[in-house]
């Protein structure tokens, strides 16, 4: 009745079947909940301890069934051999039967001591394994609280990479404005500069013209100059001339006196003539010296015009002058922003590219630990499934 029949082997089977069923649900909740592992592999090794106290109490109560039995059994044969006494050779046949049905049992019962014995070992061993998973469990917390710091930190790293990368790529932003300020401005210094060009060649050809306008007033000044020097001359001649009629005027009336009986008519004829010869020469003096003084005014007011125009000329020039001074220094200094300008753009693509590359390195550090953070996961969830294998087994047993 104690031998093992294949049916009972499926029940087995059957049992084990579920009990893995069982356990892989439960590795599945502890692989989606690494926090609570521990508790589980200490549930666990709290389980194997239990299946291990329940296996010696059921070898226990396997080896007083096998004893009861043995006592029933002996009991039998002896009221058997006492019906073999008394029945002969049945009672014999019976005897040799109860004897290698005892043997068997014998045998059965030795197979049993070591199967015992075997699954005390089994479960010493499965004891040691789990006091070996409870502390590999508590590594692997661990190394994955370890691993999850190391991408908190890397995430924030990385999210200061990109803050940083955003504030560069802002500067770079106002460095372009900056530069299209500076070329807008340099392009308004152009057309000034062009516009301050135009006015000074104006200027020049202003001035040009003034001193081709200030060398006709000379030359006319002293065409006018020589009109009066030679009409002063008329003068003179005039006034020579009326002297000379003066003298004859005296030298007439010294005649007269000698001669005023022959030559009365004659000498107030003369008298007449050279009296209006006399105011023809003062005439003519005066006309001579109103158009002297007449041209004289009109070169002074020409030489006054020309002067201004002279002056007011320089004072364009001079502030033509300035303007090109002033437009030179904002050239100059349009000049060096822009050399600074693109300075700070070649300082800040460089920054822009550091940052990038350390953008770079920071995400491929953090991919690097991402991967390891993935591999110790890996050997944390293959060392969870040797723990299921364990677990399998020990509940098996």
């Amino acid at each position: 009745d104690d031998v093992v029949t294949p049916a009972d082997d499926d029940d087995v089977t059957k049992t084990s079947d579920e009990l893995a069923e069982a356990l892989a649900v439960e590795a599945g909740k502890i692989q989606n909940a690494m926090g609570t592992a521990a508790s589980s592999v200490a549930g666990a090794a709290r389980h194997v301890s239990t299946c291990t106290a329940k296996a010696q109490r059921l070898a226990a109560d396997a080896e007083r069934m096998r004893f009861d039995q043995l006592v029933s059994e002996v009991g039998t044969l002896r009221e058997g051999m006492a019906a073999a006494q008394a029945a002969g050779e049945a009672a014999e046949l019976k005897a040799k039967e109860v004897l290698s049905q005892t043997s068997l049992l014998k045998k059965t019962a030795r197979e049993a001591d070591e199967k015992r014995a075997a699954a005390e070992d089994r479960a010493s061993v499965e004891s040691g394994r789990a006091d070996a998973l409870d502390t590999l469990n508590g590594t692997l917390a661990k190394d994955l609280a370890a691993s999850q710091a190391r991408e908190l930190h890397m995430t924030s790293q990385v999210e200061v990479s990109e803050q940083r990368l955003k504030t560069l790529k802002a500067d770079v932003a106002e460095l372009k404005q900056s530069k299209a300020d500076a070329l807008k401005l340099v392009s308004n210094t152009q057309s000034d500069w062009q516009t301050a060009t135009d006015r000074l060649q104006t200027a020049e050809m202003l001035i040009v013209q003034q001193k081709d306008q200030l060398v006709e007033g000379v030359a006319r000044i002293q065409e006018l100059e020589g009109l009066a020097r030679m009409k002063s001359d008329q003068a003179a001649a005039a006034e020579s001339r009326a002297a000379e009629t003066g003298a004859r005027l005296e030298a007439i009336k010294e005649s007269e006196k000698k001669q005023k009986s022959n030559a009365s008519a004659a000498a107030s004829s003369a008298v007449l003539e050279l009296r209006a010869a006399l105011e023809a020469s003062k005439r003519s003096a005066e006309i001579a010296r109103e158009v002297e003084a007449e041209r004289q005014a009109q070169a002074d007011s020409q030489i006054t015009a020309l002067k201004l125009e002279l002056e007011s000329s320089r004072s364009q020039a001079l502030e033509t002058a300035q303007a090109m001074t002033s437009l030179e220094s904002k050239v100059a200094l349009l000049s060096r922003a822009k050399d600074e300008a693109e300075e700070a753009r070649q300082a800040a693509i460089v920054d822009l590219d550091l940052a990038k590359t350390e953008a770079e390195s920071v995400m491929t550090s953090s991919d690097v630990m991402k991967r390891q953070a993935l591999e110790e996961a890996s050997k944390a969830s293959a060392d969870l499934r040797v723990v299921e294998g364990l677990l399998e087994e020990a509940r098996a047993k």
